[in-house]
């Protein structure tokens, strides 16, 4: 009797290979990875508190809060009108912009103006600062401006992979690119 194996079966068979042959390596690597990083047995073990507050206060530090953000923005002798957290700009629960941040707030930029009473949907009149807990995170709000038609598409400056400003087209680039050099030189 004749076996008869398809191309898809070899196929499938290889895949299957393959994918054990990735598993096994990917294993075998994190089993080294731990016998490397830990300690001998004749190697002390503690750590010194302050040493582990000082790891954990720097990662803390590395990133910036909004308020810090828009702080630096002043110190630069950029326009910084009213400052808020987004969620109390009117209609925020209705705007379409991803909850996928962490902290965000809400600056006005004076020079545009000043909203018109009684018109249907302010028009933004500044900028927001975004940060967020992971790039994915920050990718889904970016996406969101990204995508909006040319009429609407703001400004967007990303620093780090968890920082994301978003300001008005209603300013000039040649403005709004001096908040994002801002941005990206803040500490």
């Amino acid at each position: 009797m004749k076996r008869v194996v398809s191309s898809a079966g070899q196929a499938l068979v290889g895949y299957l290979a393959l994918l054990l042959f990735t598993s096994l390596l990917l294993i075998v690597g994190c089993g080294a990875e731990e016998e490397s990083q830990a300690p001998k047995e004749d190697e002390q073990t503690t750590t010194a508190p302050a040493e582990t507050t000082q790891r954990a206060t720097t990662k803390e530090a590395s990133t910036l809060s909004p308020d810090e953000v828009i702080q630096a923005f002043e110190n630069a002798g950029l326009e910084v009108g009213e400052t808020y957290p987004v969620e109390q700009e009117p209609g925020w629960d209705e705007n379409r912009v991803p909850k996928t941040y962490a902290q965000a707030a809400r600056f006005t930029i004076p020079s545009l103006g000043v909203p018109e009473e009684g018109v249907p949907g302010p028009r933004d009149r500044g900028g927001r600062v975004f940060v967020f807990d992971s790039q994915r995170d920050l990718d889904a709000v970016r996406g969101y401006y990204e995508a909006l038609g040319p009429s609407a598409l703001p400004h967007v400056y990303v620093k780090d992979q968890v920082l994301l400003l978003q300001i008005t087209n209603d300013l000039p680039k040649a403005e709004a690119d001096r908040y994002g050099a801002v941005l990206q030189e803040a500490a």
